[in-house]
């Protein structure tokens, strides 16, 4: 099994992290995911589950930042494409970020007045790396059975805590990302 993406580089393009346009920053995120694809997909797999983590993070934080936990996410043939967007569309359960955390709260106080807060704990986080660039661990696990989780009722380590005995295989992938726009102060 494996990752695939549009671009040789496996590289994050700017649109679906913080150098995109204005217009698709919420509250300094960006919720659109990058499109990718994973084949060689083996039989017996009826499901995938996907994880994105920014482990460049624990140098500054002292742990992972999570960008994207999803699961249960159909598979009928060797392949599946997700198209740009696909946490939006999708009806696949998806868990907490790390904007559903301690350290969301105290970098922003006001976080649990924002209208789509918990949109944004529950969908896909786009990079943004505090300067430079990050690298963006993707895992995807084939899956012999649904996790069965609730949209949003979940979080990367229910994931990895049921994933013994379901794995038919794993892929994963760095995806880099490159800040090229100042942080705001």
């Amino acid at each position: 099994m494996k990752i695939t993406s549009p671009t040789t580089t496996f590289t994050i393009p700017d649109e679906y992290g913080c150098n995109a346009a204005p217009s698709q920053i919420t509250h300094g995120i960006n919720p659109y995911s990058f499109p990718f694809g994973v084949i060689d997909i083996p039989a017996g797999t009826k499901y995938l589950a996907v994880t994105l983590q920014d482990f460049d993070t624990i140098k500054l934080f002292g742990f992972t930042y999570i960008h994207w936990v999803l699961t249960d996410v159909p598979v009928t043939g060797d392949t599946v494409d997700f198209p740009a967007d696909f946490s939006q569309t999708t009806l696949a359960p998806q868990g907490f970020s790390s904007n559903h955390s301690a350290m969301k709260q105290r970098t922003d106080p006001e976080w649990d007045t924002y209208d789509n807060h918990v949109n944004l704990e529950t969908h896909y986080t786009g990079p943004r790396p505090r300067f430079g660039t990050h690298n963006y661990r993707m895992n995807v696990y084939a899956l012999k059975e649904a996790m069965g989780f609730d949209q949003g009722a979940f979080d990367l380590a229910d994931v990895m805590n049921k994933l013994d005995g379901l794995v038919v295989d794993h892929a994963a992938q760095n995806f880099p990302y490159e800040r090229k726009i100042p942080v705001e102060k």
